[in-house]
């Protein structure tokens, strides 16, 4: 009884490993589709995108290189691992503190390359971007 507990617990451990690698990864292409170099050079984007990409990465901002206030970012909420091939990652674009946008990606594992984005669709502006709601106008 033992030996199936240590064997599952170590099981258990291992695909915990590549769990954590797999987000890395992941959280490396997020990374990359918000840099403005990446952004800017079709060979490196076309490297973070699969061959069957679905959507318009033009609605993501991009981070911009000097910015002291405000500055363009993103927040990933939440990466789920559908199957061991396919993940999908729930996140926002901000400006500062406000919420310009949210977003959610599709990523899939090409065995050669690792991660790439295969759907992305990005939903609304913040109802905080529409004119003076605080004050209630």
């Amino acid at each position: 009884m033992w030996r199936t507990l240590s064997g599952l617990l170590l099981l258990g451990g291992i695909l915990a490993a590549d769990d954590l690698s797999d987000r890395k990864a992941i959280d490396a292409v997020i990374v990359s589709v918000f840099n403005p170099q990446v952004r800017s050079d079709p060979r490196r984007m076309a490297k973070l995108t699969g061959s069957d990409f679905d959507g318009n990465l033009d609605l993501l901002p991009v981070r911009t290189v000097w910015c002291e206030t405000n500055c363009e970012s993103y927040r990933v909420h939440s990466v789920k691992l559908v199957t061991t091939d396919v993940a999908v990652v729930d996140g926002e674009s901000t400006v500062g503190n406000v919420w310009v946008s949210r977003w959610l990606m599709v990523l899939k594992r090409d065995a050669p390359i690792g991660w790439r984005i295969s759907l992305i669709r990005s939903f609304g502006p913040s109802p905080l971007l529409g004119g003076n709601r605080l004050a209630g106008n």
